[in-house]
């Protein structure tokens, strides 16, 4: 075996190691953990109403460059989501949504294999079924065009990351807390 061969197979070998996806993680809270934070969530807010949460953005440093990558504590709270851009709705009652009934639904990125080798290992919707417990779980692209019907609803309360301190927000924030 000569040198190259080795150099070759030791810097596979120590890529693989530093491969390894983010959600093969042990040290994370269990799903149910941010079910039961869901449930309680939907235990006070009033009839015919719904929470809408949205997942911290990637933010760019300049050009080329973005800044390392921090989910929104109260999306991570309730969903477990470590991903950027994806919406959580939590709704008070159940809804019908494709024939399945739901009281929560999550909108999440797509996965791309050819993305994911500068990004990292996405959960992408199957992901997010299996290792959250979400039932109804959507890409971010369906988002804009998903059936939800706003105005039957009596109260919507939002929370997006870079506004903690709007009177909504703030508001939900002290319930969920």
């Amino acid at each position: 075996m000569n040198y190259d061969t080795r150099s070759t197979g030791f810097l596979f070998l120590l890529l693989s190691f530093g491969a390894q996806g983010q959600w093969d993680d042990t040290d994370r809270l269990p799903k149910e953990f941010h079910q039961r934070k869901r449930a309680a969530l939907r235990e006070i807010l009033p009839p015919k109403s719904v929470a809408v949460f949205f997942a911290n953005p990637i933010r760019n440093r300049s050009n080329d460059v973005d800044f390392q990558f921090s989910q929104d504590p109260n999306f991570y709270y309730l969903s477990g989501y470590t991903e950027p851009n994806a919406v959580l709705v939590i709704f008070k009652e159940d809804r019908n949504f494709d024939g399945v009934n739901t009281n929560e639904l999550l909108f999440v990125q797509d996965r791309d294999a050819k993305k994911e080798i500068w990004t990292g290992k996405r959960l992408g919707v199957e992901g997010a079924k299996s290792m959250l417990g979400f039932r109804s779980v959507y890409t971010g692209i369906e988002w804009k065009e998903f059936g939800i019907n706003w105005t039957s609803l009596n109260e919507i309360f939002t929370i997006y990351p870079d506004q903690p301190n709007a009177s909504r927000s703030r508001k939900l924030i002290f319930l969920i807390s």
